[in-house]
């Protein structure tokens, strides 16, 4: 079996630190699982967030979806830093 070399040379990748509540550690898993179960390949959770960050924007009204999103996560699950101030 002859290998073949890519047409193109790999992505730049820059690794950063990322916070998950354990629940949304366990969906993101979990998701990663159901899609290697789809495509017969393993599914890392980094390639899972990548291909939902890249595709997002084609949603319509993705910045509103989002941000009201956030806004549940913000007021329900795990803030950082100072509240703001009113």
């Amino acid at each position: 079996m002859v290998k073949r070399t890519p047409d193109r040379s790999p992505p730049h990748v820059v690794v950063r630190s990322i916070a998950f509540t354990p629940a949304a550690l366990e969906a993101l898993e979990d998701l990663a699982a159901k899609i290697a179960q789809r495509t017969g390949r393993k599914a890392s959770v980094s390639a899972v967030v990548r291909a939902l960050l890249r595709n997002a924007q084609e949603i319509p009204d993705v910045l509103q979806q989002l941000a009201t999103l956030v806004e549940h996560e913000q007021i329900n699950e795990v803030v950082w830093g100072k509240p703001p101030r009113r």
